[in-house]
C-alpha cells in the first residue's frame, strides 16, 4: 500500500467518522459533581446535502496528500508560506510565486473540487476534549494561502474573471475551515478571508472585475453566514457545549487535579489551583462564566453586549475561583467579540461595494486586524 493510499484511508475513515455522528447526541457523563453533559453534534447539514458525497473533507486530504509530496520536494515552500500568512499586507516573494505556479494539476483538480462542495467537517473527536487534535489545519491554511497566490497571479496578469473565480475560492476555503468551531480555526479562516478581502479591493481599485465577475464574488460573500461568519460563534458555543463539561468530567473527580498537571500546560498550580476542591470550584466556576459569555454575544446590540462582557471579564478577574475561566474564556471576553463585529462589518461593506450599494450602517465600529495564524 502506497503512502497516498494510506493518507486516503485514513481520510476515508474520517469523513465516515464525521457522517455518522449526524445519527446521535449521546450522553456521556452522569459524575454526581455535574450534571449529565451532552456533546454537541456538527452544525445542521444545508438543505439537500448528501452528508458524505457533498462533504469536502476528503477532496482536501487527497489535495493536501499531493500537496505534502510537492513541499517535501520543495522544503523551501512551507516556510515561506507561513511567512506569507503571518500578516495580511505581506506580499509573496517571487521565488514563492514561481514555486506555486508550477503546482501538478492533480492538486489543482482535487482542490477546485473540494471548495465546489458545499460544507466541510473532518470529523473532529470532539469527545476528546482538550486533547482533540486538528490534523487537517495546517495543510488547509497551505490551501488557503496557495489559492490567494494564484488570486493574485491571476489579478497581476490582468484577468478579472479567473481572479474572482480563484478569490470566491478563497472565501470558500475560510468558510469551510470555520465549519471546525475552533478558535484557532476562525483565526486561521479570518486570515484568509482578510487577506483575500485586500485582493478583491485591489482588483476594484483597477476595475477589473465585470458584472459576472462581481456577482460571482457577491454570490460566494452571501453564502457565509451574516451573523456566525467563519464559526466565530459557533466556536465560543462549541467551547460551551463540550470542552467545558469534558473538562469537568475529566479533571473536576478524584485524581484529576493530578491528571490536569500531568498532561496540560501551564499546570493548575501555575493558576493558584492547589486541591482537588479548589479545581472542581475553578471548573464549576468556568461552566457558569462561560454561560454568560454565549448569552452576551447574543445580544442584538453590540453596546450591550460589549458592556455585558466587560462586566463578566471584571467579575471574574476578581473571582478568587475565576482561575480557569481566565485561561479558558479569556479570549472571549477579551478581542473576540470586536473581531467578530469586524467580520461582520467587512463582508457587508465588501459585498455592497461589489454590487454598487451602501451596506446597512451599524452601531459598531469595526476593530483592528488582531488575528493571528501563526
Amino acid at each position: 500500500m502506497n503512502h497516498r493510499s494510506i493518507i486516503i484511508g485514513f481520510a476515508i475513515g474520517i469523513v465516515l467518522g464525521s457522517g455518522l455522528t449526524w445519527l446521535a447526541m449521546t450522553t456521556v457523563s452522569t459524575d454526581p459533581f455535574f450534571a449529565p453533559i451532552l456533546i454537541s453534534p456538527p452544525p445542521p447539514l444545508p438543505e439537500d446535502t448528501d452528508p458524505l458525497e457533498d462533504n469536502a473533507a476528503l477532496a482536501y486530504w487527497q489535495a493536501m496528500d499531493l500537496l505534502a509530496g510537492y513541499l517535501k520536494a520543495n522544503p523551501t515552500i512551507e516556510p515561506a508560506l507561513s511567512e506569507y500568512m503571518r500578516e495580511v499586507e505581506i506580499e509573496p516573494t517571487p521565488d514563492l510565486r514561481e514555486r506555486i505556479e508550477n503546482l501538478w494539476d492533480d492538486f489543482w483538480a482535487d482542490l477546485d473540487r473540494a471548495v465546489a462542495k458545499p460544507f466541510c467537517h473532518f470529523g473532529i473527536a470532539r469527545e476528546e476534549g482538550m486533547m482533540a487534535t486538528l490534523p487537517h489545519l495546517q495543510g488547509m491554511r497551505q490551501c488557503g494561502a496557495i489559492m490567494l497566490i494564484d488570486a493574485q497571479a491571476a489579478l497581476d496578469d490582468e484577468d478579472g474573471e479567473r481572479a474572482a473565480r480563484r478569490l470566491a475560492s478563497c472565501l470558500r476555503i475560510a468558510s469551510h475551515i470555520g465549519e471546525d468551531r475552533t478558535t484557532i480555526s476562525s483565526s486561521i479562516a479570518m486570515r484568509i478571508l482578510m487577506k483575500a478581502e485586500r485582493l478583491v479591493r485591489s482588483g476594484l481599485e483597477r476595475d477589473m472585475f465585470n458584472a459576472e465577475a462581481r456577482e460571482v464574488l457577491v454570490a460566494e460573500i452571501q453564502r457565509i453566514s451574516s451573523q456566525d461568519p467563519l464559526g466565530m460563534m459557533s466556536s465560543l458555543v462549541a467551547d460551551h457545549d463540550w470542552l467545558v463539561p469534558w473538562m469537568q468530567r475529566t479533571y473536576g473527580v478524584p485524581g484529576g487535579l493530578r491528571a490536569y498537571n500531568d498532561l496540560v500546560m501551564p499546570p493548575a498550580t501555575v493558576l493558584g489551583i492547589t486541591t482537588q476542591r479548589e479545581m472542581n470550584l475553578a471548573l464549576q466556576a468556568l461552566g457558569e462564566y462561560m454561560g454568560e459569555v454565549v448569552e452576551a454575544y447574543k445580544e442584538a446590540d453590540p453596546d450591550l453586549a460589549r458592556r455585558k462582557i466587560s462586566d463578566i471579564a471584571q467579575r471574574m478577574d476578581a473571582d478568587p475561583d475565576g482561575a480557569m475561566a481566565r485561561r479558558v474564556a479569556g479570549k472571549f471576553v477579551s478581542d473576540w467579540y470586536d473581531q467578530l463585529i469586524d467580520v461582520r462589518q467587512r463582508l457587508s461593506s465588501l459585498a455592497g461595494d461589489l454590487s454598487g450599494q451602501w451596506p446597512a450602517e451599524s452601531n459598531a465600529e469595526p476593530a483592528k486586524d488582531k488575528t493571528s495564524a501563526d
